[in-house]
């Protein structure tokens, strides 16, 4: 999807403001209001929130999960390359129902720090909210991204995107995602700063990696068959449970045997010494002293490539100094034949 790059952020600006001028509700900038940058989204990103959404709905039953955006930005293009989950902090009222109030900024900091270690070329460049939730940006949307401004507006100078996921969006068809994009902007509204928020289009980027591993994934949901890794992996997990069957079956018997309770069949009897007979001998005296003799003679095989080393080296040096000794014997200086 691209976006329209004619449209420039002064002639936005301009028309914010004579469209506030005349009372635009909410936090959504006036219709007809055009993104001053466009968005490159990766695959990755989408794959870490729905796993963050997920976890959440899972173990503490809330689906309102947030987290922080990196990327980088050239010229108009802003790239979302990666993100990292942020720990909120929820009402005390009913965390499972209340919405998020505060960020921990601590948390916040400690994780970006660690991010910049791997990632260096990476800098903040929005924030994820996934929440079923209308089109317009909500007032717990606008008092968050308030306080992502407040936590990278030191380190970039853009002003941060947010990304608003819809797990539960029933727009979504086989052509589009549900994932709603939008630019922050700051206008005088009534004589006072206001953060507005501009729809902003998106196309996606991918690198090869990422195309290998959302292919891996989708075979794994739509149950068309994995790759030739999985169906191998696949494979093996079935012999080895098949194998710790029979095994946990012959056990018992023998178990029932020894205690009594079944008679003993001499031929499953044999042929079971046969098969303990082909496995591998690794206990018993008889055992540990010939491992013992075998790294014994490894150890000194080892030991006589040195000795014999050293003693080439011990050889050359010998040689170069009696021919060193002969030279000045005979007055011939060190640097000629």
């Amino acid at each position: 999807m691209e976006v329209d790059a004619s449209t420039t952020s002064g002639t936005a600006a301009a028309s914010a403001s004579d469209s506030l001028s005349a009372g635009s509700p909410g936090h959504m900038a006036p219709q007809g209001v055009q993104p001053s940058v466009n968005a490159a989204l990766h695959p990755l990103v989408l794959l870490t929130i729905s796993d963050h959404w997920t976890r959440c709905r899972l173990q503490f039953g809330h689906n309102r999960v947030l987290g922080a955006l990196l990327g980088k930005q050239e010229g108009r293009l802003v790239e979302i390359c990666n993100c990292f989950e942020l720990a909120p902090y929820f009402s005390p009222a009913n965390p499972q129902t209340a919405d998020i109030d505060t960020i921990d900024a601590g948390f916040f900091q400690t994780r970006l720090a660690q991010y910049r270690e791997v990632y260096p070329s990476l800098t903040v460049v929005g924030w994820y909210y996934c929440c079923d939730l209308p089109e317009e940006v909500t007032d717990t949307e606008a008092a968050l991204h308030k306080q992502v401004c407040d936590l990278v507006m030191s380190d970039s100078p853009l002003m941060p995107v947010l990304l608003r996921l819809l797990p539960s969006s029933a727009a979504t068809t086989a052509e589009s995602l549900p994932v709603r994009l939008f630019e922050s902007v700051l206008e005088l509204v009534n004589g006072s700063p206001k953060c507005l928020f501009i729809p902003l289009p998106y196309s996606l980027a991918t690198e090869e990696a990422e195309r290998i591993g959302v292919d891996h994934v989708s075979r794994d949901m739509s149950g068309s068959g994995g790759t030739k890794v999985a169906e191998a992996l696949a494979v093996q997990r079935s012999a080895v449970r098949a194998l710790y069957s029979r095994l946990g079956l012959l056990l018992s018997y023998l178990r029932d045997v020894s205690a009594g309770r079944l008679p003993p069949c001499h031929a499953i009897l044999r042929d079971l010494r046969r098969l303990a007979d082909q496995l591998p001998v690794c206990g018993g005296e008889d055992f540990y002293r010939s491992f013992y003799r075998q790294c014994n003679d490894v150890q000194l095989t080892a030991l006589l490539g040195t000795l014999i080393q050293a003693t080439n080296t011990v050889h050359q040096l010998i040689g170069r100094t009696a021919l060193l000794q002969d030279r000045r014997r005979r007055g011939v200086p060190s640097g000629y034949n």
